[in-house]
């Protein structure tokens, strides 16, 4: 019997060689892979919630993700297949579970619920990476987040954002003045016929300037940030720049012809636009960060080993790193050059004070001031300013490691500012440039309301005060109404909610806590229960002329009736106004009932709104003002059709040609 059994392993020793072994292993493994993926493309065919329809043809892996980051997809998939009331079911990656709606009241009720987000991992991978560990925008939620977002709060405090006006106000003369003195050609503003073919003699007779919007805008981004948060001059434009005896600019900001310039992936150029700005190094390093998270976020680069590791040392490796230690010497050097001023002035802020002195005293407050005796430092969701001083204890107890955690910690919630900020702020800029260019009637009452607030040409836009450009806050809240740079925003309840579903009286459906839900606010936007005539711009529905002059609706005050605005009248204007031809188009958008601001979702809601609000609506309403009273803009195609594409967490034009010229 043994002598058979020694012949059997014997025999089958002679047959599991390693090559079948490892045949058989493999065959095991697909099979399982199989079994696998039938299990998820079954399971996802089917709704995750009872009682909700589920978002048909979800990817067996990654369920609708796909839908999610394809902003041309985002009507279809949200609305299509919503119970009356419009609620959906998908699925993400994985097993993922996620609730939609598209109703207001559903998207205000989970938002202002939880403050807790659950990011898909490679988002969280490559955006701590750039950011840091602690950034806020990646936090979860809990008491890090809560903390955090106690010391940021104070540095946007509304007289803090108030502080920067001059600063906007100054940037946006810059730009404009560029803009003028490029229609003319003169040399001091970077642009020469020789070398740009962006200038160009319209067939009005009129010298104009073409750029790529979002581009250009970036430009103008990075030096409100520079100046506004930082203190810090970028020179993105040669104005910005001074002269050496001989007349040459010393401005960091260099000619160069478009073909010598790397694409990015992200723009399509247009070969008419002016190709003579370029950002200086510093905000080249900025773009540069901001562009890779995701660039390696994509489908493609997630199977590309080279883009997911960045210890790998490919030339693009060497150039992120080469950019991230030129960020973070730059930021960390400004930023302990003020902690050392404010430990030399005793932690008394004193003279010009800009959002990273804040920071600083926010973060010194929350983490080295004694707390109260039941260990709390006040409320995390506090608007109110940092005290004008820290305790002499509190700076004299500092050590040198503490102050290079202040700095590291500072550094790592400016970055995040900067790439939260920098593009969507570009974009949004781009999007209100291709609806002033589309109506024209938007962008003549736009000057009208800037030549009467801030005077005629030539007058300075330093001391601004953007509470008066009502018409030009309108049109930039009815642009990212209708296109948001930010996609989608996501929560994670903390309890149980339960919503109606419209598919018969008193159905609701229950949601249990821990639940995914995705808000895509320009879906919300565009459904008419939100918003009447809700595709169309019509920066009316958040304004009215009264006695001569713009000012807010109250949808309160004015509920769902829609009431004829008064006209505007020439005795009520120092002239005619310039949109009178468009007397047809305005009586039509006067007749839109009050938009209810609850109903709007475009800087989210509930205590993760987005803290940058006021900064954002205070520069790009001032930008409006100060570029429309002096210049137009148009298309520079005639026809021209927009494109979006999406960029990580951000969709912005393909490419977006316009043209500047002076305004009479």
């Amino acid at each position: 019997m043994i002598s058979n059994m020694t012949m059997a392993l014997s025999t089958l020793a002679l047959y599991l060689t390693p090559t079948t072994i490892i045949t058989l292993l493999l065959c095991l493994l697909v099979t399982r892979f199989i079994q696998w993926k039938n299990h998820l493309a079954n399971m996802k065919s089917q709704t995750p919630f009872p009682g909700i329809p589920v978002v048909p043809d979800a990817h067996w892996l990654l369920g609708h993700y796909p839908l999610f980051v394809n902003p041309d997809k985002h009507h279809q998939t949200f609305t299509a297949h919503a119970t009356p009331s419009g609620i959906s079911a998908l699925w993400g990656p994985s097993t993922d579970k996620f609730f939609s709606s598209v109703r207001a009241d559903h998207c205000r009720s989970i938002l202002r619920q939880s403050s807790s987000r659950n990011f898909v991992s490679f988002i969280v991978r490559h955006g701590r990476r750039t950011l840091g560990e602690e950034s806020i925008i990646l936090i979860n939620g809990g008491k890090r987040w809560k903390s955090q977002r106690k010391v940021i709060q104070k540095a946007f405090h509304l007289e803090v954002v108030k502080g920067g006006r001059e600063a906007v106000g100054e940037v946006a003369d810059v730009v404009v003045d560029w803009i003028l003195r490029a229609c003319s050609g003169r040399s001091d503003s970077g642009v020469h016929d020789g070398d740009c073919g962006g200038r160009l003699v319209g067939a009005d007779g009129n010298e104009k300037v073409c750029v790529e919007a979002e581009d250009f805008f970036k430009l103008f981004a990075l030096e409100v940030f520079g100046k506004v948060a930082m203190g810090y001059d970028f020179r993105c434009f040669p104005s910005l720049a001074t002269s050496d005896d001989n007349g040459n600019s010393n401005s960091n900001v260099a000619l160069h012809n478009k073909k010598d310039v790397v694409s990015n992936g992200t723009h399509t150029y247009n070969d008419n636009a002016c190709n003579c700005l370029q950002m200086p190094p510093d905000a080249q390093s900025f773009d540069f960060l901001n562009v890779d998270i995701g660039n390696r976020s994509t489908p493609t680069s997630l199977m590309n080993p080279c883009m997911q590791f960045y210890s790998i040392p490919t030339p693009h490796n060497k150039k992120y790193h080469h950019h991230m230690d030129r960020i973070k010497g730059l930021v960390g050097k400004i930023i302990g050059l003020q902690l050392n001023r404010l430990c030399s002035d005793g932690g008394v802020m004193e003279g010009d004070t800009n959002m990273i002195t804040h920071l600083l005293q926010s973060t010194i407050e929350e983490n080295f001031s004694p707390t109260d005796t039941d260990g709390n430092t006040g409320c995390p969701f506090s608007s109110s300013l940092p005290s004008k001083s820290i305790p002499d204890t509190v700076i004299s107890n500092l050590t040198p490691t503490d102050k290079d955690q202040i700095i590291e910690s500072v550094s790592k919630m400016l970055i995040t500012f900067l790439m939260a900020g920098y593009e969507t702020t570009a974009i949004s800029m781009s999007f209100v440039v291709y609806f002033l260019s589309k109506y024209k009637r938007c962008q003549e009452r736009c000057a009208e309301e800037a030549r009467r607030v801030l005077g005629r040409f030539g007058v300075h836009g330093t001391d601004i005060d953007d509470d008066e450009l009502v018409y030009c806050r309108a049109v930039f809240m009815e642009t990212i109404r209708l296109h948001l740079p930010v996609m989608f925003t996501t929560r994670v309840t903390e309890k149980e909610m339960s919503f109606d579903t419209g598919l018969e009286e008193g159905h609701n459906v229950t949601i249990p806590k821990g639940t995914r839900c995705v808000v895509c606010p320009t879906v919300v936007h565009m459904d008419e229960r939100n918003f009447e005539r809700a595709e169309e711009f019509l920066p009316e529905r958040w304004v009215r002329w009264e006695r001569g002059r713009w000012v807010e609706r109250d949808y309160e005050t004015e509920g769902l009736k829609s009431t004829a605005l008064p006209s505007i009248t020439e005795d009520e204007q120092d002239s005619p106004p310039i949109s009178a031809k468009y007397d047809e188009e305005n009586n039509s958008a006067s007749s839109i009932s009050a938009a209810d601001p609850h109903n709007f979702f475009s800087f989210s809601d509930g205590a993760r709104n987005c803290v940058g609000k006021r900064l954002a609506i205070m520069e790009s309403t001032i930008l409006i003002a100060v570029l429309l009273r002096d210049v137009c803009v148009d298309f520079a195609e005639e026809g021209f059709e927009m494109k979006k594409v999406r960029r990580f967490v951000t969709c912005g034009p393909e490419s977006l040609p316009v043209v500047f010229w002076r305004r009479e």
